[in-house]
């Protein structure tokens, strides 16, 4: 999908939006993973019916707990990777 914005634009919109984020999450200032995913879909029916705009966005950060460290990735990539694998 093409933005009709040019890319200086987008690019400051984008990093914007991260930074709004980082700040909602009150993240200290540490080091941990981030996972932005942005996705639009447009939907066209072959029955003529008006075409639809879908939008899903997720955040995730990676977290630590007992010092235990679970990265954003293997959250979002691994843990649905493996139960695929398994349900296999």
């Amino acid at each position: 999908m093409e933005t009709q914005e040019d890319p200086k634009t987008f690019m400051k919109n984008l990093l914007g939006t991260l930074r709004i984020c980082w700040m909602q999450k009150n993240v200290k200032m540490e080091r941990r993973d981030m996972v932005l995913l942005h996705h639009e879909v447009e939907v066209e029916f072959p029955d003529g019916r008006p075409m639809e705009n879908h939008y899903a966005t997720l955040l995730e950060f990676g977290r630590t707990k007992d010092r235990k460290t679970t990265i954003a990735m293997g959250l979002t990539v691994g843990i649905p990777a493996a139960i695929g694998a398994l349900v296999l």
